[in-house]
C-alpha cells in the first residue's frame, strides 16, 4: 500500500505578482447592473440598463444620466427594457433626470414594456409625469 503525498500550495504572494490584477471599474454593486451609453446622433443619447436598479446599483444609472444631461442637447432616452427590478432609488434617479433634462431644455423619455419597471411607475405616479414608450423605436421617433 503507497500513500500518496500531496503537493504543497505554491507560494501565494508570488503568484499575485504573476498574475495581472485587471483594473476596477467604478460600480457601486458589481454583477447587479450594468448601464451603458449609446451616442445615436449629436442629437441623442440611448442610457441602456440591463439589471437590477435598487438602492446600491442606482448611483450608477443616476452617474451616467446626469453626465449626459447639457445644455440644449442631446436628448437622452433611458431603455429600461432590460431591467429586472426597479427599486424606490431607480424612481428617484428618473424623478431627478426629469428635473434636469427640463432645466437643461432637453428631452427626456423612458422605454419601458416589462411589469417589473412599468408597475413601479405606475404604482408611483410617475407613469403620468415621465414620457414612458413601449419600444425603442417609438421613444426615438418622438424626438
Amino acid at each position: 500500500m503507497s500513500i500518496a503525498r500531496r503537493s504543497t500550495p505554491p507560494d501565494l504572494p508570488a503568484l499575485r505578482q504573476c498574475v495581472p490584477v485587471p483594473p476596477r471599474t467604478i460600480r457601486p454593486s458589481p454583477g447587479i447592473l450594468t448601464v451603458v451609453a449609446h451616442p445615436l446622433s449629436s442629437h441623442t443619447t440611448v442610457i441602456t440598463a440591463l439589471g437590477d436598479v435598487d438602492m446600491s446599483s442606482a448611483p450608477l444609472l443616476r452617474g451616467l444620466l446626469h453626465d449626459h444631461t447639457r445644455d440644449l442637447g442631446p436628448d437622452l432616452v433611458a431603455d429600461l427594457t432590460g431591467v429586472d427590478f426597479l427599486g424606490v432609488a431607480g424612481l428617484a434617479v428618473l424623478a431627478t433626470a426629469r428635473d434636469e433634462a427640463g432645466r437643461a431644455e432637453v428631452g427626456f423619455r423612458v422605454v419601458a414594456t416589462s411589469r417589473a419597471v412599468f408597475m413601479p411607475l405606475k404604482i408611483s405616479g410617475l407613469l403620468a409625469v415621465l414620457d414612458v414608450h413601449p419600444d425603442l423605436s417609438r421613444a426615438l421617433s418622438l424626438l
